[in-house]
This record gives structure tokens, sequence and C-alpha cells, in this order.
């Protein structure tokens, strides 16, 4: 009875542990014995997991407080914003490109836009870290002329991916075309 109870004592405050969520601890017996020594110890070591727990969980909160915050920049910006991975995957982008290429994105988007897709697979391959060009490009029977800048992006030095960014230039070139004829 002296090993059994002291044994069950330390499964039952376990089951009762697991059952409230790591708050409860394991009843420490005043004898001095290898038990004793075993519920202190076991007590040390859930009151560390609390606390690493505790991180976590304020941790996670700041990741979900910053990509909020970030998801919502991202989705005011006037641009629309396009994330590629290192295989020309689209995996992120804003409302404004659904906006600006009048359709959802989907796998065979950049396949359908040759233009786009040669820009890309280009600037992949050359040793620069930002590049930029204009295209024409039809959308919903007008044709738009858009604006890309496309930036490589790195994590611990190991290219991760792409970021396009697209601006509809078309009522800028108008404009410009305009007060070019009015001055004639």
């Amino acid at each position: 009875n002296k090993i059994l109870n002291p044994i069950m004592s330390i499964i039952l405050d376990s089951q009762k542990i697991i059952n409230d969520n790591f708050k409860s601890r394991i009843t420490v017996i005043n004898e001095k014995n290898e038990f004793n020594f075993l519920s202190k110890l076991l007590n040390q070591m859930l009151d560390s997991l609390a606390i690493q727990k505790n991180k976590l969980i304020k941790a996670k909160e700041t990741i979900n407080l910053r990509r909020k915050f970030t998801e919502k920049i991202i989705n005011e910006v006037s641009n629309g914003i396009i994330y590629l991975d290192t295989n020309e995957k689209i995996l992120l982008y804003n409302k404004r490109s659904q906006e600006i290429f009048g359709k959802k994105f989907n796998d065979d988007f950049l396949k359908k836009n040759i233009q786009i897709f040669q820009f890309i697979k280009k600037f992949k391959q050359e040793h620069t870290f930002l590049n930029e060009v204009q295209l024409k490009y039809i959308s919903e029977k007008k044709i738009k002329i858009l604006n890309f800048k496309l930036s490589k992006v790195f994590e611990k030095k190991q290219f991760k991916g792409m970021i396009l960014s697209i601006s509809d230039i078309t009522e800028l070139v108008a404009a410009q075309k305009s007060a070019a004829w009015s001055n004639v």
C-alpha cells in the first residue's frame, strides 16, 4: 500500500490535469521519498508547460492581429497585388487584382496570359530583385494598359516567391494623350 497509494494518487491527479486543461497539479506528499520528489518535478514541468502555452497563445494572437492588419492594408491599396510561389503558382491576391483582370484567378491564369507569364519567368532567372514592365491587356473587351512591378521575396537568404504589383494606368495614359492633342 505504501507504494501503490502514491502511484494511484499521481495517476488520479494526472487525469485531473488532463481534464481541466493543465490547471491542476499533482498532490505533493509530505513524506521524503521518491514519489514526493517525482510529484514536485512533475509540477515544475507543468508550470513550465503552462508558461510556454501562454507564450504560444500570445504569439498566436499577435500573428493573427498582424495577419488581419496586413490583409486590410493589402485590400485597401489601389494596386493589384499577387503573391506567387517559386513555381509561379498564384498563392494570394487582393480584390483589386480581380477588378483589374475582370476574373478570378485560377491555376491557368498565367498560362492564358503569355506576356505576363514570360515576364515572370524571365525575371525569376535574372539576378535582379525588382523589375518593371508596361503591357497591354484585354479585359472584358477593353484594352487596358497595365504597369507590372515584380519583386523577389527572400527568407533567410532563400528565394521563397515573388510579389507582383499591378497598376491600371489606362486612364492616366488616355488623359496624357488628350492633353497632348489639346496642345496641338
